[in-house]
């Protein structure tokens, strides 16, 4: 079966909470269906995120998760998630009890701690640590690329469309 998956935007505070846009934190998080079930559970979150979410993005938080984490997996995500987020702001204990919730969220073996090396010093700063947080949480790594098409080619059609959701111009 195909896996289907979506980057979610993730809030820690209740995502019907409208803060200052200067505090607002929004994260992102990796979700992947592993059977009907989760397939179910992701267009739940999904559609919740959007109806009683939505400010600035479709957001999702704790409770939304926690009622639909059945059948999914998750990941810490790219530098943007809230685990990378926390190392880079040196909040090691916090980004530790992150990881912790996210796994009493979806189960040990469904939340990966992911892994991105795109040559920047943040990849460098955060990666040896959530090696460390990994292994003393036991949870599974899984080394991803922050890929947004596939072949060279499509970059002109990437840029458009980045174009339309910003609303700016190809120049």
């Amino acid at each position: 079966n195909p896996v289907i998956g979506t980057e979610a935007y993730f809030v820690t505070t209740p995502r019907a909470a409208r803060p200052k846009r200067s505090e607002h934190e929004i994260f992102h998080l990796t979700l992947l269906a592993e059977n009907d079930t989760g397939y179910h559970n992701l267009m739940s979150v999904s559609s919740r995120a959007y109806l009683d979410g939505f400010y600035y993005k479709p957001r999702t938080d704790w409770d939304l998760l926690e009622r639909h984490s059945e059948g999914l997996m998750a990941t810490s995500g790219c530098l943007g998630g809230l685990v990378c987020q926390l190392l880079q702001n040196n909040d090691r204990s916090g980004a530790e009890k992150a990881v912790e919730r996210f796994q009493s969220v979806f189960g040990r073996d469904s939340f990966f701690v992911e892994l991105q090396d795109h040559g920047l010093p943040e990849d460098h700063l955060v990666n040896p640590q959530l090696i460390e947080i990994a292994k003393r949480l036991d949870a599974p790594l899984l080394a991803t690329n922050d890929s947004h098409y596939t072949h060279k080619h499509d970059a002109e059609a990437h840029d458009a469309l980045l174009c339309v959701q910003t609303g700016s111009t190809m120049d």
